[in-house]
C-alpha cells in the first residue's frame, strides 16, 4: 500500500503536523542516539538512507495511531480531509493502521509468491497467515519481525515499515517490554490520581497488563532495533579488525564517493533543466522518491537532496527485468549495477536541493566523464562546481570520526 502511505506522506509535511511528528522521531531514536553518541541531525549519514528511512517510517506509523493532547488523530484527519482521494482500499488500509498494535514476531512458515505465517512472540495465541505475496518473497522462515498486522477487507496485511531483530536484541525487547509493564504497574496510583480515583489504584494496576501497555511501547522497538543498527555499524573493536569491503562499480572500479555541487543560476528551475536535459540521449527522468526526502530543520549536507534525474549508459542493451542492484560473489567482493527504470545502466545521478544540482558518481573517473557531458549542455545556467571525492576507507572514517572519540568511546555533547 505504497500509494496511501504516499499520501500520508504529503499530508504529513503541512505545518500543522510537523512539530509532534518531530517529537515522536526523536522519542523513537532519541535513546539511541544519545548513548551511542550520534547526534540525531547525523543519524542518516551514519546509519545510510535506507535504515533512516525505516526509523523515520516506524515513527511515522506510530503517530499514525497516537491521539494528540488537542484530540486529533493525523491519519484521521487525512481521512476526513483528503480521503475522498484515496480508492477504498487504500482508506480501508489506512484506517486499519490508525488502529494497529506493533508487536514481534516470527515467520515459522514462508509461501513465496502467496503468503507467510507468524506467530506472535508478545501475546501468544495461534499463528496468523500474512497475504502479502510481495512481502513472502521477502522473508525468510525464522526470522524475528517487529511489524504491524491488521485487517483489510477480510486479508491479514502489513504496513509498510518492518523492523528486523537478530535474536539477542530480540530478547532485550522482550525484557524492555516486560519492564514497560511493570513501570506502568508502578505507576498506578500517580494514574489513579489523575483520575481523580485515588482509591481506585490497586484496580488499575490489577487490570494494567501487556495486551494494554504494548499500543504506546513502539518507541521502545525501534529504540532496540536502532541500536541494533548503530552496534553492527560502530563496534570499535569491527572498525579497526575489519578491513573496508571492497566494492566495485560494473566497469570493475573501486566505489568511490565522488559530487560535483553546482551553484543554479537565479531564476534556473525544474522547468528549465528538464527541457534542456530533454534533448540529451544521456539523461532519463528518475521515479519520484517512495518517500520525499525527510527534512528535520538540522544542518545536515545529506539531507533533502532529491534524486530527479539518471545519468544513463544510452548505448549499452536495457534490461528492464533486471531488479539485482548489488551481487556478491563467491570471492566476497560486492559489485554494484544500479539500473533504471528503462533497465539503462545507472552511471550517476542528478539531485536538486534548493538553489544547488549535485551530480553523483561512485568513481571519480566517472564524475569526469559526467561533468564532460553536462557542463557543456548547462552552460552558464550553473556556476563552478565544488567537487568531492571519498574512498570507502576514507568515507568509514568519516562516519567513525561524528560519532567516536579518538579511543573510541562514543561521541555525546550532550554531557557536559
Amino acid at each position: 500500500m505504497a500509494h496511501a502511505m504516499a499520501g500520508l506522506a504529503k499530508w504529513l509535511q503541512r505545518e500543522e503536523w510537523q512539530e509532534p511528528m518531530v517529537e515522536v522521531f526523536v522519542e523513537h531514536v532519541g535513546p539511541a542516539c544519545h548513548d551511542a553518541g550520534v547526534d540525531i541531525d547525523d543519524l542518516e549519514e551514519v546509519i545510510g538512507r535506507e535504515a533512516f528511512i525505516d526509523a523515520w517510517g516506524a515513527a511515522c506509523e506510530d503517530f499514525c495511531t497516537r491521539t494528540l493532547d488537542d484530540g486529533r488523530n493525523f491519519a484521521e484527519n487525512y481521512l476526513k480531509r483528503r480521503g475522498w482521494k484515496e480508492s477504498p482500499a487504500n482508506r480501508a488500509f489506512i484506517e486499519g493502521l490508525r488502529h494497529s498494535v506493533l508487536s514481534l514476531y516470527e515467520v515459522i512458515a514462508v509461501d513465496p509468491g502467496r503468503h507467510f505465517t507468524v506467530q506472535d512472540l508478545v501475546r501468544g495465541g495461534e499463528p496468523v497467515q500474512v497475504d502479502e505475496p510481495n512481502r513472502s518473497r521477502q522473508v525468510e522462515q525464522g526470522e524475528l519481525l517487529g511489524l504491524r498486522l491488521f485487517r483489510v477487507r477480510q486479508r491479514m496485511r502489513t504496513s509498510e515499515i518492518i523492523l528486523v531483530f537478530s535474536p539477542p536484541y530480540a530478547e532485550d525487547l522482550q525484557g524492555s517490554l516486560d519492564a514497560f509493564v511493570a513501570g506502568a504497574k508502578t505507576n498506578a496510583p500517580e494514574i489513579a490520581a489523575e483520575l481523580g480515583r485515588p482509591d481506585a489504584a490497586e484496580q488499575i494496576e490489577a487490570l494494567t497488563s501487556l495486551e494494554l501497555v504494548l499500543p504506546g511501547a513502539a518507541p521502545l522497538f525501534t529504540d532496540i532495533w536502532l541500536r541494533q543498527v548503530l552496534d553492527d555499524l560502530l563496534d570499535p573493536e569491527d572498525f579497526v579488525d575489519r578491513p573496508p569491503p571492497r566494492i566495485l562499480n560494473s566497469d570493475g572500479d573501486d566505489i568511490e564517493f565522488a559530487t560535483a555541487v553546482y551553484e543554479l543560476a537565479p531564476g534556473v528551475g525544474d522547468p528549465e533543466l528538464d527541457r534542456v536535459l530533454a534533448d540529451f540521449a544521456w539523461v532519463e527522468p528518475a521515479p519520484p522518491p517512495e518517500q520525499p526526502p525527510v527534512q528535520l530543520e538540522i544542518d545536515n549536507p545529506y539531507d533533502g537532496w532529491t534524486v530527479t534525474w539518471h545519468w544513463v549508459d544510452h548505448e549499452a542493451e536495457p534490461d528492464p527485468d533486471s531488479d539485482e542492484e548489488e551481487e556478491l560473489g563467491d570471492d566476497g567482493i560486492m559489485r554494484v549495477n544500479p539500473r533504471s527504470q528503462s533497465g539503462l545502466p545507472v552511471l550517476g545521478d542528478l539531485s536538486r536541493r534548493g538553489d544547488t544540482l549535485r551530480l553523483a558518481a561512485n568513481t571519480r573517473t566517472r564524475l569526469e566523464r559526467g561533468r564532460a557531458l553536462l557542463e557543456p549542455a548547462l552552460g552558464d545556467r550553473v556556476g563552478p562546481p565544488e567537487v568531492s571525492v571519498q574512498s570507502m576507507s576514507e568515507f568509514l572514517t568519516h562516519i567513525l570520526r561524528l560519532t567516536r572519540n579518538e579511543d573510541g568511546t562514543p561521541k555525546d555533547d550532550r554531557q557536559g
